[in-house]
């Protein structure tokens, strides 16, 4: 292969190739590590400890944003309709899907960011504060 008038070798290229993995795999890590929340489910107010630090941070940021206001408020504010049928999570997942669209640039940060969002919303709705 010829790269500006240079000639690739075949190990660069596949050096090259794998590092685009790894940084793939790395990259789509922090998304798989998240739970499976089951219906039933009422919230945390911990961030996943699989997830590493920089994801904690952006983590607990939606968590405490999505926190401070009742669903029936945010939904309001998100313009989204909410199915009456819907359970609790349900309804936490849309809101946070509609919240988190476009915020950040990376999937593996918008799952984090959805997920904190969710048991935010999730831990208002379970949790009242006095």
């Amino acid at each position: 292969m010829l790269l500006q008038g240079h000639v690739v070798p075949q190990g660069w290229r596949i050096v090259g190739v794998s590092l685009v993995a790894l940084a793939l795999w790395a990259g789509s890590a922090a998304g798989e590590s998240l739970p499976n929340y089951k219906t039933g489910y009422k919230g945390t107010s911990r961030p996943p400890g699989t997830i590493t630090d920089p994801h904690k941070t952006i983590w607990m940021t939606e968590w405490v944003a999505c926190n401070r206001i009742t669903m029936k408020t945010l939904a309001g504010q998100l313009k989204a309709k909410v199915p009456p049928q819907n359970t609790p999570l349900q309804d936490a997942k849309l809101l946070a899907k509609r919240a988190m669209f476009l915020l950040y640039e990376t999937v593996p940060e918008t799952r984090v960011a959805e997920d904190g969002c969710t048991n935010g919303i999730l831990w208002r709705f379970y949790h009242p504060q006095g």
